[in-house]
């Protein structure tokens, strides 16, 4: 499970991918699409994603899941 805020860094999914503190600070500041995938009953996957609809040309996505109300933590 995933939750609160984070990013997962590229070397995590991809060989010789970055990690966190080759990546620039700025490059994860800006404008933003926020989807509501809070409906999806599964994983948030290619089919979610276009059921949410990604804007053309958007270059950050922050998703709103059904963790994001969850009292897990509390």
């Amino acid at each position: 499970m995933h939750h609160g805020t984070h990013v997962d860094a590229p070397w995590h999914f991809i060989p010789g991918g970055k990690k966190p503190r080759e990546i620039p600070l700025d490059h994860w500041l800006g404008e933003c699409q926020v989807l509501d995938l809070t409906a999806e009953k599964s994983c948030v996957c290619g089919p979610a994603l276009d059921r949410a609809g990604v804007r053309d040309g958007v270059k950050r996505l922050l998703f709103k899941t059904r963790n994001s109300a969850t009292d897990y933590w509390h």
